[in-house]
């Protein structure tokens, strides 16, 4: 499944993900590796699909796992999930956040940022003064 999804032939690897589904459910490696298959072929929101069922599922999630889906949030632009998720991972099971995991969070906050600079009107002066709050909550005064 690795293999396929870094060739990115994502129909192979949903296929032997498929042909596995008695395991998968006991596996997390597993399952987060096809997490990180939709990622990487741009199905953020298959990646987060995914990720919801596994944690249905009942399996421990660990840090592979939240690395994992905080960098699929992040490639596909799901800022609300990726926060939501760093929450979780901290809060709700008690794992502590790695420099991997602050890097994921890095990246989906810049790309929030760049989103206000691209976007196909001019930004009005709640989005200014939403950036410029941010900026002070952060000391960030050269913005």
């Amino acid at each position: 499944i690795n293999m396929y999804g870094k060739c990115h032939s994502l129909e192979d690897a949903c296929e032997s993900f498929e042909k596995s589904t008695g395991a998968w459910e006991r596996s997390l490696v597993l399952c987060t590796t096809m997490v990180a298959g939709f990622a990487r072929n741009g199905h953020g929101r298959r990646a987060h699909e995914l990720f919801e069922l596994t944690e249905s599922q009942g399996l421990e999630l660990d840090v592979v796992s939240f690395t994992t889906i905080l960098a699929a949030c992040s490639a596909a632009g799901l800022l609300h999930d990726g926060h939501g998720y760093f929450v979780s991972m901290r809060g709700d099971y008690a794992l502590a956040a790695t420099m991997d995991h602050y890097v994921c969070v890095i990246d989906l906050l810049a790309r929030g940022l760049a989103l206000l600079t691209t976007i196909p009107f001019e930004p009005d002066g709640v989005s200014w003064v939403t950036v410029l709050s941010s900026c002070k909550t952060h000391g960030d005064f050269d913005v």
